[in-house]
């Protein structure tokens, strides 16, 4: 937690990745500090990279921070969403997908 901005990470030791599975910063400034203390916690437990979603809102922020780079996904984190009349689109739903039941 870096002021009022957040991020949600779990190891994938298989992978050798630490996931970022939800980055709330509210700034540039904030999405560096969250993203560098994710850096961190990777190396302190052996892990080789940090790993998170292209969200719009935060995207160009990260590209910016000069070790971010840009890959294709191999594979995927498995989500679960109720296929029903009425709900939003995906794209209206204002939190990243990692975080859909």
């Amino acid at each position: 937690m870096v002021g009022a901005s957040t991020a949600l990470w779990a190891m994938m030791a298989r992978q050798g990745e630490l996931v970022v599975l939800m980055l709330d910063a509210r700034s540039e400034d904030d999405a560096a500090a969250l993203l560098e203390a994710a850096g961190a916690q990777a190396h302190k437990a052996g892990l080789s990279k940090v790993v998170l979603w292209e969200e719009p809102g935060t995207m160009p922020w990260v590209a910016r921070l000069p070790e971010a780079s840009r890959e294709a996904r191999d594979g995927s984190l498995p989500m679960v969403r109720p296929l029903r009349e009425g709900l939003p689109t995906a794209a209206d739903i204002p939190f990243a997908r990692a975080l859909w039941a």
